[in-house]
């Protein structure tokens, strides 16, 4: 579940609307999100209907939505993109059609493809936040992935669970992003750091989130020849300094990114990004030792937002924290 400390936060720093109305909501939402309206189902009281809160990551939107009164609420378009929503207060009911509807709670998130005629009914408290993506982004993602065009729209299961289900990794990330947003946004701004996250999203959300490939990307290809390791890890070390993508290393080597990922883990037990990620750590513990840079600006320049994790796993990396061996290496020790 989201930190709730987090969500104030991030509300307080983009707050794009705090609706008195329904038309109000359904002006901003149709204007932002193509069409839609929403309608009280109670009489409307004194104070604020809703309140949104916005930011964006390229193309990735971050939406919070925080209902103050009962509304129901319809999808009148379709819309290219899919929806990973997170309650992190009160319930939700969405009807998919006549007789198809679900229920959201704290418990799970909701994935789904926005199409004309979904209807949403939320009570006073229900707060939730929208990670919106382009559909040509996860599907041509998961193309790359299994290695084929894809034969028929990406589907993903309605609810997850967010606890310890594969919905986990999702809120863990996202976490991490609100926390950039709120707290560090200009990082974003370094191409390697907006690379990585990227990256990972895509990958998170195609690998982890049940949907209708996931036996077709399990399958994959069951290993590809060594000399495609060696190409993915030659164009790393010659390129480490720039953004890289599984899908460029993918081509680099010629094969699928299901195909590189199983050779890495047969010849290198781990995945490419791990190697990238310990290239970069060598990079970045050679500016410890051999620049006046700090450890944040060594770390943000190899492409590392969380300081935590950075100093976690340069340490298991190298025997200590990456503070230490900079102290130790200004005092010439």
């Amino acid at each position: 579940m989201l930190n709730a400390e987090i969500i104030g936060e991030f509300e307080r720093q983009y707050l794009s609307l705090e609706a008195n109305s329904t038309e109000e909501v359904s002006q901003w939402v149709s204007r932002r999100h193509k069409g839609f309206r929403s309608f009280p189902l109670e009489k409307p009281q004194p104070g604020p209907v809703a309140r949104f809160a916005r930011a964006t990551v390229d193309e990735v939107s971050l939406v919070n939505f925080r209902w103050f009164q009962a509304c129901q609420s319809e999808l009148l378009d379709d819309m290219n993109a899919y929806f990973v929503c997170i309650p992190h207060a009160g319930k939700m009911k969405m009807q998919l059609g006549q007789k198809t509807e679900i229920v959201q709670t704290t418990e799970n998130l909701r994935v789904f493809k926005r199409q004309a005629g979904l209807k949403n009914t939320v009570g006073p408290g229900f707060s939730n936040l929208s990670l919106i993506v382009p559909a040509s982004l996860l599907e041509k993602r998961l193309e790359n992935w299994i290695g084929d065009r894809a034969k028929e729209p990406l589907d993903f299961s309605p609810l997850v669970d967010v606890n310890n289900g594969s919905g986990a990794p999702v809120v863990s990330l996202i976490s991490h992003m609100l926390t950039l947003l709120n707290s560090a946004p200009g990082c974003l701004d370094n191409e390697l750091i907006k690379t990585n996250i990227m990256e990972h999203l895509m990958s998170v959300l195609i690998e982890s989130l049940p949907h209708n490939y996931r036996e077709t990307a399990q399958a994959g290809s069951a290993d590809v020849l060594p000399k495609s390791v060696r190409r993915a890890e030659d164009y790393m070390r010659a390129h480490c300094d720039q953004p890289i993508t599984l899908t460029k290393l993918a081509r680099v080597a010629g094969c699928s990114e299901r195909g590189l990922q199983n050779a890495f883990k047969t010849h290198r037990q781990a995945g490419p990004m791990a190697v990238l990620r310990d290239i970069r750590l060598e990079a970045a513990h050679s500016d410890i030792l051999h620049t006046e840079c700090t450890v944040t600006e060594i770390a943000f320049k190899w492409g590392f937002s969380n300081l935590g994790r950075f100093s976690k796993i340069f340490a298991e990396k190298f025997g200590e924290c990456p503070s230490r061996i900079a102290r130790s290496a200004k005092h010439g020790a």
